[in-house]
């Protein structure tokens, strides 16, 4: 390639620059150089990061199989982004659970496990869903607008990454898509569960977390700021009893009230069975009457609102 092509090719790292990004995928220069050329095919695309390639602008990035890669430009940072590479391998999906924690910097934990939540039915083209599906989906630097002559981005297959982290993106049913937000991390945009989104996800899947804990902490850290509605309209999108009495319970534990927990007592709490608040401890017989719940866990930190970070 000329010279001049070199040059226009720059002004990708350069864009990405500006939004302190250090990733370089396929997905994201396709929508840079549609700005020049709105038709402008992926192999096309490739051969123009190639041209930076072999000119030692960018390099592979051996896990991402020939579809993504790092700038090496001396105006980008140089430390490793685990979060945005892995919120570009996997653009239609949000950072979730102990990931969220560490990046709204509720946990004084840092996990090698970095989680993502991801549609289960694949989306390909964003602005034909529902608004609560595509207000989720759109990733992080990117507008509606884009999407309106491109396919819905193709996830990278990462399982391996940087630092010896593992990356987990679990499948989640498309009307569990929301309560997202797009929050910078170490500079850059990625897409994460809110605030209330992640609370209720903890008591949810508490293992992907680091355990009750570590949730029941974040919770007390946060309870100044939790947003009652959201924590009720997120856990009613779930619908599950044992989601409502977890949530009931721990909610009550600390003092938050909202009028919709009446009607959950009444329609969402069956007596009897074996409903635990851990759900990866046995029976106990402590049992919790208003929410009908086994607590089988120690509660101190939500009784005392004890969550100190030693």
């Amino acid at each position: 390639m000329s010279q001049n092509t070199l040059k226009e090719d720059i002004g990708l790292l350069r864009y990405l620059s500006g939004l302190g990004r250090q990733i370089v995928s396929i997905w994201r220069a396709k929508v840079f150089f549609q700005k020049e050329d709105p038709f402008i095919e992926n192999n096309t695309v490739k051969k123009r990061l190639d041209n930076l390639s072999e000119h030692g602008l960018i390099t592979p990035i051996e896990t991402g199989k020939g579809s993504m890669w790092k700038a090496n430009t001396p105006y980008l940072k140089s430390a490793n982004n685990i979060y945005e590479l892995a919120n570009e391998a996997y653009p239609m999906a949000c950072l979730s659970y102990s990931t969220a924690l560490e990046i709204l910097n509720i946990t004084d934990q840092r996990f090698n496990t970095i989680h993502l939540s991801e549609p289960r039915d694949s989306i390909s083209n964003i602005p034909r869903e529902p608004e609560i599906i595509r207000s989720n989906v759109v990733p992080p630097d990117t507008q509606l607008n884009d999407w309106q002559i491109n396919d819905a981005p193709a996830r990278t297959n990462i399982q391996r990454a940087w630092d010896h982290y593992t990356i987990s993106a679990h499948k989640t049913k498309n009307e569990w898509i929301f309560g997202t937000i797009i929050q910078e991390v170490q500079g850059v945009n990625v897409r994460t569960t809110a605030l209330e989104r992640t609370l209720v996800d903890g008591l949810k899947t508490p293992n992907y977390c680091g355990g009750l804990n570590e949730v029941f902490k974040a919770w007390v850290r946060t309870l100044n700021d939790i947003r009652i509605d959201h924590i009720v309209e997120y856990t009613e999108r779930y619908d599950s009893s044992i989601l409502y009495q977890r949530v009931g319970y721990v909610c009550q534990t600390l003092g938050l009230d909202h009028k919709r927990f009446a009607h959950w007592k009444a329609t969402h709490t069956p007596r009897g069975g074996s409903r635990l608040l851990n759900p990866y401890k046995e029976y106990k017989k402590r049992h919790d009457k208003n929410w009908n719940i086994s607590i089988n866990h120690p509660v101190a930190i939500l009784e005392n609102k004890d969550a100190d970070y030693s």
